[in-house]
């Protein structure tokens, strides 16, 4: 009786083992959707190690206590929107930025840190939201930098956009 016992315990741990193993892999492994970590050049000689990891997520994610960094914008017209923020330490470590494409035509969204392209003419088709996060890594503390977000399109067409940013 206590050899199946002992026996049940040791499949038990081994099980459960096996179930975290698989769990940091998946961790290791990474989403596919996720872009390689950003370095950044300072004043040309200092280079400045930065991993912050990026995936495109379906839906808008905001939360009223977040720092709001582009307050529900709205843009309409024919002209491509530019938008710019600077991220700060003690907000967080994660940033989303949200776009809605409420026209009917695709748009094209450029998202970038101190110079570097993170997202570099993401499709957005019409009538498609995307949210995209950003989580830094290194160093700890607080995700920074200076962003920009462009969204333009390829053909002319009208803008109907809501635009949307946040650190937490």
């Amino acid at each position: 009786m206590n050899k199946k016992k002992l026996s049940a315990a040791i499949l038990a741990t081994a099980m459960l083992t096996l179930t975290s193993v698989a769990s940091a892999a998946e961790v290791v492994k990474g989403n596919p959707n996720q872009q390689p970590s950003v370095s950044t050049t300072v004043s040309g000689a200092t280079q400045e190690y930065v991993d912050i990891r990026t995936k495109v997520i379906d839906e808008a994610i905001f939360y009223p206590m977040d720092a709001i960094l582009i307050s529900n914008v709205t843009h309409t017209g024919s002209t491509a929107y530019k938008g710019e923020f600077t991220t700060a330490k003690g907000n967080g470590d994660q940033l989303n930025v949200w776009v809605n494409n409420k026209a009917s035509t695709p748009v094209y969204v450029t998202i970038s840190r101190d110079g570097t392209d993170i997202h570099s003419s993401y499709k957005l088709d019409g009538g498609a939201q995307k949210t995209f996060n950003f989580i830094q890594y290194v160093p700890e503390g607080g995700i920074t930098g200076n962003w920009k977000v462009y969204v333009y399109n390829s053909d002319g067409s009208k803008y109907n956009l809501n635009i949307n940013a946040r650190q937490f």
